[in-house]
């Protein structure tokens, strides 16, 4: 019966829900090459396990407000009406559970993506109050020299601090990290 509910809920979200679509992908797609999608989904998937109350990250709440693609709009129309209706009819889908079911479905893989990369983090900055990997183009901020100085302006506006900031995997020429970067954040 919950599952009816969602379903129902969802195709009648369904209008409102394709009315957010752009205001995610435009911002991704007017800057490409500098903003990854590709690291929006966990990002995207930790927003959601926070709003349901599952995983709290209030520092990915506080930095979605200033990045490109996680504006108030995306927000409203699509990130708090799948949480809205998961709430109201009780029903929770594979993919807004953590820690993901298990055996873990393909519709739960950003969870079990999520939950590999905290496991990962503990190792890379123990002590941390939120820490997460970046991907060589994250969010419109290019892993070059300038980085850590143009994210920290952004986490500033937010009441976030970067508290370290390193490479992770081997360095490539110019010393640019090859695997990426596993930043650690604080309240300002």
């Amino acid at each position: 019966m919950r599952l009816l509910l969602y379903a129902l809920l969802m195709v009648l979200l369904a209008p409102l829900l394709l009315l957010g679509l752009p205001f995610y992908m435009v911002p991704i797609l007017l800057r490409r090459g500098e903003v990854s999608g590709t690291t929006y989904e966990p990002f995207n998937g930790r927003l959601l396990y926070h709003l349901m109350g599952s995983r709290p990250d209030a520092a990915a709440a506080k930095l979605a407000g200033g990045l490109p693609a996680t504006n108030r709009a995306y927000m409203a129309l699509m990130m708090r009406p799948l949480v809205w209706a998961s709430r109201v009819t009780g029903y929770l889908p594979a993919f807004l559970e953590y820690p993901p079911p298990r055996p873990t479905p393909m519709s739960a893989m950003v969870g079990a993506r999520c939950e590999f990369l905290d496991e990962a983090m503990l190792d890379h900055a123990p002590g941390a109050a939120q820490a997460t990997y970046l991907e060589p183009f994250t969010f419109g901020f290019p892993i070059m020299p300038d980085f850590s100085g143009r994210l920290s302006d952004t986490l500033e506006k937010h009441g976030l601090a970067l508290d370290r900031d390193r490479p992770m995997g081997d360095e490539g020429e110019g010393g640019l990290p090859y695997g990426g970067r596993v930043l650690a954040l604080k309240p300002a």
